[in-house]
């Protein structure tokens, strides 16, 4: 039995209507699949960047109480209103980084508050200790966020 080439053209028209509707379906898994890996990626690269200015304003924030406490006897009221005003500028340059309902974001808080306060008293005895537990908070945020940078975790939001 010979098949008549009209029956031949319409199986082959079949052929590429299932072939080309495979590739389609394909091509969206694909396409699907990575736009998931950028989405992931862009919000590795959020991370990083906050991590980033994380650690800057932490940085900051810790050299302007040194230097309080390096200076404070020796400044002038003037000069010491200006300190404390960086101070309290780049301390809620962190604050502000964080969820208010983020207990870290609180522990930094009291961090930053017993240090002013403690400056107002002129007592600088502890503040070393202070500032090591803001670098523990600090170090436990980031190595949290550089996991899920790693991981590519976007599993909640940029702090």
């Amino acid at each position: 039995m010979e098949i008549p080439s009209t029956e031949w053209i319409i199986f082959g028209n079949l052929a590429i209507g299932i072939g080309t509707f495979t590739l389609a379906i394909v091509l969206g898994i694909i396409g699907i699949i990575s736009a998931k890996k950028g989405r992931k990626i862009h919000i590795a690269d959020k991370r990083q960047e906050w991590v980033s200015t994380f650690r800057n304003y932490v940085s900051e924030v810790m050299t302007l109480q040194q230097q309080h406490s390096l200076i404070i006897k020796d400044c002038s009221i003037g000069e010491l209103d200006a300190l404390m005003k960086e101070l309290n500028m780049a301390s809620n340059k962190i604050r502000f980084m964080f969820d208010p309902s983020d207990n870290r974001r609180d522990k930094l808080e009291d961090l930053f508050a017993a240090i002013s306060k403690d400056f107002t008293n002129k007592n600088y005895e502890n503040l070393a200790e202070k500032q090591y537990q803001i670098i523990q908070i600090t170090d436990s945020i980031i190595s949290n966020q550089r996991e899920k940078i790693i991981e590519l975790d976007n599993s909640e939001p940029i702090i």
